[in-house]
């Protein structure tokens, strides 16, 4: 019995070891981690702090504050500027609607997800996080995917 409990903490170390090489290979040089837990790179759930626009909201692990970018949806922007002129010419409608829709999405959003757990799913197809170190995430509430949610209400614009 006490041999089958040694092999058996030997696999748990290897395994743990394993998973920790497997997660640094993911993170290259020139792109900074977001997190050093392994379980972000799977189905995980985590606890919604706050909504920062329509497509993008935040959570905690410990003292460290990580981005969520959802997938396959593109919120309209929150503030004026190129990038949503480009998001209002793509929708046609004016600059002045998409913000209004940008700013209804967010306050949806906040009203939908804070404070709540959201399941975050990776999908190998796509990058694991952006330009700006978020994570590109699938994200269900209620086993329902946000994107959907929000690609009905026309918040925003789908993309692959």
């Amino acid at each position: 019995m006490k041999k089958c409990k040694l092999k058996y903490q030997n696999l748990i170390q290897i395994f743990t070891i394993f998973s920790i090489m497997i997660f640094s290979v993911n993170c290259s040089d020139n792109q900074a981690c977001i997190c050093s837990n392994p379980l972000l790179d799977s189905a995980t759930v985590v606890h919604c702090d706050y909504v920062v626009d329509g497509d993008t909201w935040r959570f905690h692990i410990g003292n460290e504050e990580i981005s969520v970018r959802i997938l396959n949806i593109d919120c309209f922007e929150i503030h004026t500027g190129e990038r949503l002129d480009g998001q209002a010419d793509e929708a046609g409608i004016s600059s002045d609607s998409a913000l209004t829709i940008g700013k209804a999405a967010k306050k949806f959003m906040d009203s939908l997800i804070t404070g709540k757990e959201i399941k975050i799913v990776r999908d190998y197809n796509e990058s694991n996080q952006d330009v700006y170190n978020r994570l590109l995430r699938k994200c269900y509430y209620k086993n329902i995917l946000v994107d959907s949610i929000l690609f009905a209400r026309g918040y925003g614009l789908r993309y692959n």
